[in-house]
């Protein structure tokens, strides 16, 4: 038996949602609103790949996404954002395959 290391890759695909999987609880999101209050948004994801998800529908890539679990997350309750900036490159560099090495 022969085992051998295998990357495959793939065109970008341009204007995709990237979400980490902990934002998504039972097909659903939760967005701090315009008054940083707490929203419930449906999604449909359209596949799933290591630690991030690629979002098909119910999101246009400008909303403030909840990537952590919000304990007892209550619609309308008041919150205080913080950017997740490791987060963000992380993200970058998963749905990019440059975290991936040989």
């Amino acid at each position: 038996m022969t085992f051998c290391h295998v990357a495959l890759t793939a065109p970008a695909r341009a204007g995709q949602v990237v979400l980490p999987r902990t934002a998504i609880h039972c097909s659903d999101v939760f967005l701090v609103g315009p008054d940083n209050r707490l929203e419930k948004q449906p999604v449909t994801v359209a596949f799933a790949q290591s630690e991030f998800v690629v979002i098909a529908s119910g999101l246009s890539g400008t909303e403030r996404v909840v990537v952590s679990d919000p304990a007892f997350a209550i619609t309308g309750m008041k919150v205080r954002p913080v950017m997740d900036d490791n987060l963000v490159q992380r993200l970058k560099q998963l749905a990019q395959a440059e975290g991936m090495t040989p």
